[in-house]
Protein backbone atom coordinates (compact mmCIF):
# COMPACT_ATOMS: atom_id res chain seq x y z
CA UNK A 1 0.00 0.00 0.00
CA UNK A 2 2.71 2.48 1.00
CA UNK A 3 4.54 1.88 -2.30
CA UNK A 4 1.41 2.84 -4.24
CA UNK A 5 0.81 6.12 -2.39
CA UNK A 6 2.79 8.28 -4.83
CA UNK A 7 0.63 6.88 -7.63
CA UNK A 8 -2.54 7.60 -5.68
CA UNK A 9 -1.49 11.22 -5.13
CA UNK A 10 -0.51 11.52 -8.81
CA UNK A 11 -3.97 10.24 -9.81
CA UNK A 12 -5.60 12.75 -7.43
CA UNK A 13 -3.55 15.55 -9.02
CA UNK A 14 -4.50 14.54 -12.56
CA UNK A 15 -8.17 14.00 -11.67
CA UNK A 16 -8.50 17.36 -9.92
CA UNK A 17 -6.74 19.15 -12.78
CA UNK A 18 -9.15 17.55 -15.27
CA UNK A 19 -12.13 18.59 -13.13
CA UNK A 20 -10.71 22.10 -12.83
CA UNK A 21 -10.30 22.30 -16.60
CA UNK A 22 -14.01 21.61 -17.12
CA UNK A 23 -15.34 24.00 -14.47
CA UNK A 24 -15.80 27.73 -14.83
CA UNK A 25 -14.43 28.68 -11.42
CA UNK A 26 -11.13 28.17 -9.66
CA UNK A 27 -12.29 25.71 -7.02
CA UNK A 28 -10.58 22.35 -7.44
CA UNK A 29 -7.04 23.52 -8.21
CA UNK A 30 -6.36 23.86 -4.48
CA UNK A 31 -6.83 20.10 -4.03
CA UNK A 32 -4.30 19.56 -6.82
CA UNK A 33 -1.74 21.60 -4.90
CA UNK A 34 -2.58 19.76 -1.66
CA UNK A 35 -2.11 16.44 -3.47
CA UNK A 36 1.22 17.68 -4.86
CA UNK A 37 2.45 18.40 -1.31
CA UNK A 38 1.35 14.90 -0.25
CA UNK A 39 3.04 13.39 -3.31
CA UNK A 40 6.34 14.99 -2.27
CA UNK A 41 5.86 13.66 1.28
CA UNK A 42 5.12 10.16 -0.04
CA UNK A 43 8.33 10.18 -2.08
CA UNK A 44 10.22 10.81 1.17
CA UNK A 45 8.34 7.90 2.83
CA UNK A 46 6.44 10.09 5.31
CA UNK A 47 3.65 8.25 7.14
CA UNK A 48 0.39 7.96 5.14
CA UNK A 49 -1.50 9.65 8.00
CA UNK A 50 0.74 12.71 7.74
CA UNK A 51 0.26 12.74 3.98
CA UNK A 52 -3.52 12.82 4.38
CA UNK A 53 -3.26 15.50 7.06
CA UNK A 54 -0.92 17.55 4.84
CA UNK A 55 -3.37 17.17 1.93
CA UNK A 56 -6.35 18.33 4.00
CA UNK A 57 -4.53 21.18 5.75
CA UNK A 58 -2.83 22.48 2.59
CA UNK A 59 -6.03 22.30 0.56
CA UNK A 60 -8.07 23.92 3.34
CA UNK A 61 -5.63 26.79 3.85
CA UNK A 62 -5.44 27.44 0.11
CA UNK A 63 -9.23 27.36 -0.31
CA UNK A 64 -9.87 29.81 2.52
CA UNK A 65 -7.00 32.20 1.76
CA UNK A 66 -5.78 32.18 -1.82
CA UNK A 67 -9.12 30.80 -3.08
CA UNK A 68 -11.12 33.68 -1.66
CA UNK A 69 -8.64 36.20 -3.01
CA UNK A 70 -8.61 34.55 -6.45
CA UNK A 71 -12.42 34.49 -6.64
CA UNK A 72 -12.55 38.18 -5.77
CA UNK A 73 -9.84 39.16 -8.26
CA UNK A 74 -11.06 36.93 -11.08
CA UNK A 75 -14.80 37.48 -10.70
CA UNK A 76 -16.42 39.47 -13.44
CA UNK A 77 -19.70 41.29 -13.11
CA UNK A 78 -22.08 40.77 -15.99
CA UNK A 79 -22.43 44.06 -17.76
CA UNK A 80 -25.63 44.56 -19.69
CA UNK A 81 -24.66 45.36 -23.24
CA UNK A 82 -26.58 46.03 -26.41
CA UNK A 83 -30.13 44.74 -26.19
CA UNK A 84 -29.73 43.42 -22.61
CA UNK A 85 -29.38 47.00 -21.43
CA UNK A 86 -33.01 47.60 -22.47
CA UNK A 87 -34.41 45.27 -19.80
CA UNK A 88 -36.18 47.36 -17.17
CA UNK A 89 -36.50 50.36 -19.48
CA UNK A 90 -39.74 52.01 -20.51
CA UNK A 91 -40.99 51.62 -24.09
CA UNK A 92 -43.67 53.56 -25.98
CA UNK A 93 -46.11 51.18 -27.69
CA UNK A 94 -46.66 52.00 -31.40
CA UNK A 95 -48.85 48.99 -32.29
CA UNK A 96 -51.07 46.86 -30.03
CA UNK A 97 -49.47 43.66 -28.75
CA UNK A 98 -50.51 40.70 -26.65
CA UNK A 99 -49.09 37.37 -25.60
CA UNK A 100 -49.94 35.85 -29.02
CA UNK A 101 -49.87 38.96 -31.23
CA UNK A 102 -46.72 40.91 -32.02
CA UNK A 103 -46.69 44.68 -32.06
CA UNK A 104 -44.06 47.39 -32.09
CA UNK A 105 -42.60 49.90 -29.71
CA UNK A 106 -39.91 52.56 -29.65
CA UNK A 107 -36.95 53.17 -27.34
CA UNK A 108 -34.22 55.72 -28.10
CA UNK A 109 -35.60 56.35 -31.60
CA UNK A 110 -35.30 52.65 -32.46
CA UNK A 111 -38.44 50.70 -33.36
CA UNK A 112 -38.58 47.18 -31.91
CA UNK A 113 -40.91 44.25 -32.40
CA UNK A 114 -42.61 43.61 -29.07
CA UNK A 115 -44.67 40.86 -27.52
CA UNK A 116 -46.27 40.66 -24.09
CA UNK A 117 -45.64 38.32 -21.21
CA UNK A 118 -48.26 35.70 -20.49
CA UNK A 119 -51.65 37.22 -19.72
CA UNK A 120 -50.60 40.75 -20.65
CA UNK A 121 -51.57 43.10 -23.46
CA UNK A 122 -50.59 46.64 -24.36
CA UNK A 123 -52.31 49.20 -26.57
CA UNK A 124 -50.99 51.85 -28.94
CA UNK A 125 -49.92 54.97 -27.03
CA UNK A 126 -49.38 53.17 -23.71
CA UNK A 127 -46.08 52.88 -21.95
CA UNK A 128 -44.72 49.48 -20.97
CA UNK A 129 -41.62 48.00 -19.36
CA UNK A 130 -39.19 45.67 -21.12
CA UNK A 131 -38.89 42.51 -19.03
CA UNK A 132 -37.01 40.14 -21.33
CA UNK A 133 -35.46 39.69 -24.75
CA UNK A 134 -36.33 36.71 -26.96
CA UNK A 135 -34.27 36.68 -30.11
CA UNK A 136 -34.83 40.08 -31.72
CA UNK A 137 -38.11 40.76 -29.91
CA UNK A 138 -38.62 42.62 -26.66
CA UNK A 139 -41.00 41.08 -24.14
CA UNK A 140 -42.96 43.83 -22.40
CA UNK A 141 -45.24 44.22 -19.41
CA UNK A 142 -48.06 46.75 -19.09
CA UNK A 143 -46.79 49.67 -17.01
CA UNK A 144 -50.14 50.47 -15.40
CA UNK A 145 -51.41 46.98 -14.67
CA UNK A 146 -51.92 46.22 -10.98
CA UNK A 147 -50.16 43.10 -9.68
Amino acid sequence: MIESLPWIWAIVIVATLIIEFFTADIDVIWFSIGALVSLVLSVFKVSPWWQVIAFLVTSGILIFTVGRWARRVLSFKKVATNVDSLIGREIMVLEDASEHEKGSGIINDVVWTIMCQEGEEVRKGQRAFVVDVRGNKLVVKNKHRKE
